[in-house]
C-alpha cells in the first residue's frame, strides 16, 4: 500500500510504503502509518491517500478460521459476508 499524506494546498509532505500480510492488517499497520504522518508531519489522515496494488486472492491464498475470526473481530459491523469468506 502506497500512502501520500499531502499538506495545506495539497502539497505531498510525506511518502510511506506500507506492507502488511494478514497479521499486519489486523493490527492495523495502515492505520499506524497514518498516526505517524499525523505525529511527525501535521498532516490531517482525511488529507492522506492510498492506493492498493496486486494482492493474493481466496483462489491463491486460503486461510483457516483463526484469520477469519481475527479479521471478523477488528471489522466489527463492517465485516460483511464477501469480505470474510473462508
Amino acid at each position: 500500500m502506497l500512502l501520500v499524506g499531502a499538506g495545506p494546498g495539497g502539497q505531498a509532505r510525506a511518502v510511506a510504503a506500507v506492507h502488511a500480510g494478514w497479521r499486519g492488517t489486523v493490527a492495523d499497520v495502515a492505520g499506524a502509518a497514518v498516526r505517524a504522518m499525523r505525529d511527525a508531519y501535521g498532516i490531517r489522515p482525511s488529507d492522506v491517500l492510498a492506493a492498493i496494488g496486486p494482492a493474493i486472492g481466496p483462489c491463491c491464498y486460503p486461510v483457516g478460521g483463526e484469520v477469519i475470526a481475527a479479521w471478523r473481530m477488528t471489522a466489527g459491523s463492517d465485516a460483511d459476508e464477501d469480505s470474510v469468506a473462508g
